[in-house]
């Protein structure tokens, strides 16, 4: 018996586990594997919508004895779970926030940013700066070419700030997964 598993579903369509959040399923392997082999110190998600993807990030974060804070200017968690992101969760607008942000990125270690919130493209462009060398930022609904029907964030946003902070695009592993991911030289 051969099983196709869909790419992806939409919230409320699109779930792990019994999570729900805006992620196909690609994305979720790629983010393991990278997790597990450059293992986190600082984990920032800006946007965290219904939380499903949150949930994942604060267990990752519990797993790889890391930090994971969450910003987000609506709270639309589930009651499920919020016992899983209570304590990661600031209801805030990232912009208004961006030294405590920039202090984060700034911790020992490596430190990962999640730009999934209302204007990935601006989030990209100011969080960046503040990466370290080992760094790694990404941003979800990017236009790969590959059927991710939310194009939020283009080549042409994403090579401006590659080349003015010394990013490189992480291979290939995140081609279907709707992410744009970069590591800081």
């Amino acid at each position: 018996m051969q099983i196709d598993i869909p790419a992806f579903g939409h919230y409320p369509n699109s779930s792990f586990l019994g999570f729900p959040m805006s992620q196909n399923r690609h994305a979720l392997a790629a983010w393991n594997w990278l997790l597990e082999a450059m293992h986190p110190s600082t984990l920032i998600e800006i946007g965290t919508s219904v939380g499903g993807f949150s949930a994942l990030m604060a267990l990752a974060a519990a797993n790889f004895d890391a930090l994971f804070v969450t910003y987000d200017i609506n709270d639309m968690r589930p009651e499920r779970l919020r016992m899983f992101t209570d304590a990661a969760f600031r209801r805030a607008d990232c912009f208004d926030r961006t030294e405590e942000i920039g202090a984060l990125i700034q911790r020992p270690g490596t430190t990962y940013v999640f730009c999934d919130g209302g204007d990935k493209v601006r989030e990209l462009q100011t969080f960046s700066a503040f990466l370290k060398p080992g760094d790694v930022i990404g941003a979800h609904d990017y236009a790969c070419g590959c059927d991710w029907p939310w194009a939020e964030i283009r080549d042409c946003d994403v090579e401006p700030v590659a080349m003015r902070d010394g990013l490189e695009k992480i291979d290939d592993l995140f081609d279907r997964s709707g992410w744009i991911v970069m590591r800081k030289h």
